[in-house]
């Protein structure tokens, strides 16, 4: 993992108005990018095996199991969220490093992806995720249970907090560091 936070030092004010959304850092978690056939059972059977959850095969479908969420990304690939262990032989690579982890969340917290974000929200199911561009910035944007995880290039993360913090200033926004 890279040294420090993206977002060190970054504070906001304590909202003059009632807290609407909220904005905080997610713990640094493993991030694996894994590379198979979907087609392949004895690949699927490895990695359902090895991460105790079923290989979602649609592209921006998600599965979540034992602190371990998967998310597809295209036909032959997926980001793995806090993985475990995966088994020997498969094609996999930390990208840890290289995403920074923003959580954003309150009843507005769709309209404040809205202002920046072509993606259709309201039917984005929960664990599932699609990348689309941010604002000024490329990020993934998965859906939880609370609200939205959003990932981007560590290179491109106080571009989207400075954005994220704009789009959502009028909702009356708590911003919390890891």
């Amino acid at each position: 993992m890279a040294d420090g936070s993206p977002f060190a030092g970054l504070t906001l004010a304590p909202p003059a108005a009632e807290v609407g959304i909220e904005l905080a850092e997610r713990e640094p978690t493993a991030k694996l990018v894994l590379r198979g056939d979907a087609a392949d059972p004895a690949f699927v059977a490895a990695v359902e095996e090895s991460l105790g959850l079923a290989l979602p095969r649609a592209i921006g479908q998600g599965a979540e199991a034992g602190g371990v969420a998967v998310l597809c990304r295209g036909p032959d690939e997926w980001l793995v969220l806090g993985a475990g262990r995966l088994a020997d032989g498969m094609v996999v690579t930390d990208v840890s490093a290289a995403w920074a982890l923003l959580h954003l969340s309150g009843e507005r917290a769709r309209e404040v992806l809205a202002k920046g974000c072509a993606l259709d929200l309201e039917v984005l199911a929960s664990g599932h995720g699609r990348e689309t561009q941010l604002g000024p910035v490329h990020v993934i944007v998965r859906r939880c249970d609370a609200g939205f995880d959003l990932m981007f290039r560590r290179s491109h993360a106080r571009a989207a907090w400075a954005w994220l913090v704009d789009a959502a200033g009028e909702y009356g926004l708590r911003w919390t560091p890891s």
